[in-house]
């Protein structure tokens, strides 16, 4: 969510800090809490960087041209885009090129890109990974190394289609797949 692993360790000491400064005769679900205060500092972390990226007023550095990767698109051609925050701050832009030229587009776990006018989204649910960074934050607090944790793998993920987009580009989206889809935007 944040980006970097570095962050994200951060974010794991913030929690540890808070944890073991909170009255724990309080809390009546460690895991929750733990939860909720790891979310918390991640969407804190993310504001605030957004904030200082806003009132920078010093010289930008030049960034990629988006547009020009749109004119070597050629009919039938897709495109997925990665899980960036690069690519997701320009999401309406990508949207807009996509269907100028007619390229359908995909992006992981990016509902606001689907709304942006992006075709479709799939990827793990961002809601159960801030649920795992609890629960491993609480056996971390609680004594287990971190070498000793498992891997995770995600085990729920999340559809999101644009029909709009899809029949901007001619694209009949199957019925079973709407079934399926967390998120239909019509």
């Amino acid at each position: 969510m944040l980006g970097s692993r570095a962050e994200a360790e951060d974010v794991v000491q913030d929690a540890y800090l808070r944890w073991h400064a909170a009255d724990r005769a309080a809390i009546d679900e460690p895991r929750r809490y733990l939860g909720t205060v790891v979310t918390r500092l991640c969407l804190d972390r993310m504001k605030s960087a957004r904030a200082r990226r806003e009132s920078y007023v010093g010289q930008w550095l030049p960034e990629p041209v988006i547009d020009e990767a749109f004119d070597d698109a050629t009919a039938g051609e897709a495109l997925y885009l990665a899980a960036d925050g690069f690519l997701a701050s320009r999401r309406v832009q990508l949207a807009t090129l996509a269907a100028r030229y007619g390229v359908p587009t995909a992006q992981p776990t990016q509902l606001e890109f689907v709304k942006a006018g992006g075709l479709m989204s799939y990827g793990a649910s961002i809601a159960e990974t801030y649920r795992q960074v609890g629960l491993y934050t609480g056996r971390i607090i609680r004594g287990t190394k971190p070498a000793h944790l498992p891997v995770v793998q995600p085990t729920k993920f999340e559809l999101a289609i644009n029909l709009q987009t899809a029949r901007l580009l001619g694209i009949e989206v199957p019925a079973s797949l709407l079934a399926i889809a967390d998120d239909v935007i019509e």
